[in-house]
């Protein structure tokens, strides 16, 4: 048989423990929340050396640098939006529960 004084420090285990992973998400929150404000703003940042990559390869179809410069900004914005949308939807989710 549990002792009441075993049963008092695991009731005490539990509330510690659940103010901690209580914490845990208030932080995982923040830092979504930081992610989500950083990926927008590169978004106006980086708009214009998106556009010029883009604008040199039209210009030089031809030259295979423009062509895979070009190519390695595609899988960047490619990466860039697949982790936007995942962010952003990650913390909209959660926020309304906190």
């Amino acid at each position: 048989m549990t002792t009441y004084s075993d049963k008092k420090r695991q009731l005490e285990d539990i509330a510690r423990r659940t103010v901690s992973n209580s914490d845990r998400v208030k932080t995982a929150f923040e830092i979504l929340t930081k992610a989500m404000n950083d990926l927008n703003a590169m978004v106006s940042e980086y708009t214009d050396i998106i556009e010029e990559v883009d604008e040199d390869a039209i210009a030089n179809p031809l030259d295979e640098v423009f062509q895979f410069q070009k190519l390695e900004k595609d899988k960047l914005v490619d990466d860039f939006i697949a982790l936007h949308t995942k962010v952003t939807a990650i913390r909209n989710a959660v926020g309304p529960l906190l």
